[in-house]
């Protein structure tokens, strides 16, 4: 049994999972049944426990995925910024996005007939889009879907 403490309260659980990324702890019985989860966590020093934190993408726990379904964007062929590497480069922000790439899944829904080559980095709030030269047309994602736990 793991315990953590915080704020003089003591919670008992099965799992603890702490994602730093996206600054929540989670608190499984031994059931896999949530007990208690805290978010927006801006200081993990709050917490005391006694036993060990799982990273959610090592937990054994079915943890639930919410999806989420963002609106897409035309991206103009001047709208791509030019790196040090000579690579382009062009960055969808959006606060549901995590830098755990583990734990949040994106997909980006191109209009039907777009032929399209790129790279992606995933950062928290944002994914980078990288092309290796710049399009001369519109690139239109119809939607963006984030998954995430």
């Amino acid at each position: 049994m793991i315990k953590i403490t915080h704020c003089g309260t003591i919670y008992e659980c099965e799992t603890a999972v702490k994602c730093e990324n996206d600054s929540y702890i989670k608190l499984y019985d031994a059931n896999g049944a949530e007990i208690a989860a805290f978010y927006d966590i801006a200081d993990f020093a709050e917490f005391e426990i006694d036993g060990e934190y799982t990273d959610p993408g090592n937990c054994a726990l079915p943890i639930p995925v919410a999806c989420y379904v963002i609106g897409g964007r035309t991206i103009a062929p001047d709208a791509w910024t030019l790196g040090e590497d000579g690579k382009y480069y062009y960055t969808i922000e959006n606060g549901l996005i995590s830098a755990n790439v583990a734990t949040c899944n994106i997909v980006l829904f191109f209009a039907s007939g777009t032929d399209f080559e790129y790279t992606a980095a995933q950062e928290a709030g944002k994914i980078v889009l990288c092309v290796t030269s710049a399009p001369t047309a519109e690139i239109v994602i119809d939607s963006i879907q984030i998954s995430r736990a």
